[in-house]
């Protein structure tokens, strides 16, 4: 029933934090078109999920030093974990892996997506002071070069390395999650979109630029250039 504007327009809303209700209503005020809520749904889950694969196959140049750390949410009404990896200097976010369980082989999966977008390896990793990332750590970046890879700060008057950036990431991540309060089961597709949103479209206010544009993708900032490369 739509096009294009529509279409683009229903997605940069949905990761602005519009509800598909919402998102409906502005369809029929913007362009006088009458469509459900679940249209919205399947136009978000079906051009998204196009998107996603297509900024997949963009190499990120990142420096050595990520950031990682995982943050609650609710699914369902249950407790849920989103895994989540940053690169220090680009802020390109590598990894959101999402989880029922805080444990070490759910820190090493999100690690191997990680070395997957950035192929390679960082020097050193800095997490809080959950154990689950000691161990995850060593398996995945100890060399014989680079025997000590992990920085684990468990208290704020550590001023040499902090977690911040990854802080401020998740706060952004939150602000949707307390539109939707909580997660109905879509919240692996929904980590996908932000990561898109955040790494490509989103400008950061400290970089002044895209994490994406930041890390050498000379990629469009604009959902419609990066719907209709998707889709060719």
């Amino acid at each position: 029933k739509g096009n294009t504007e529509c279409v683009i327009t229903a997605i940069d809303l949905y990761m602005k934090g519009v509800s598909y209700r919402g998102i409906a209503d502005s369809m029929k005020q913007l362009f006088g078109l009458k469509v459900t809520h679940v249209t919205i749904i399947n136009w978000v889950n079906d051009y998204m999920s196009r998107i996603n694969k297509y900024v997949e196959g963009l190499k990120p140049n990142v420096s050595d030093l990520w950031n990682a750390d995982e943050q609650f949410i609710k699914v369902k009404g249950k407790e849920a974990y989103v895994w989540n990896v940053l690169d220090n200097e680009t802020r390109f976010l590598l990894a959101s892996n999402q989880s029922p369980t805080r444990t070490y082989e759910d820190a090493r999966k999100t690690f191997q997506i990680a070395k997957q977008t950035a192929q390679k390896k960082a020097k050193t990793i800095v997490t809080d002071g959950a154990f689950s990332y000691e161990r995850a750590v060593r398996k995945e970046f100890m060399t014989y070069e680079n025997p000590k890879p992990h920085y684990r700060y468990v208290s704020l008057n550590q001023h040499d390395s902090n977690n911040n950036v990854i802080e401020r990431f998740h706060e952004s991540f939150r602000q949707r999650d307390k539109v939707m309060r909580g997660f109905k089961g879509n919240e692996k597709q929904y980590a996908e979109n932000f990561k898109t949103y955040y790494n490509f479209v989103r400008k950061h206010q400290e970089l002044k630029t895209t994490p994406a544009k930041r890390a050498g993708i000379n990629e469009s900032d604009l959902w419609k250039e990066l719907l209709e490369k998707s889709l060719k």
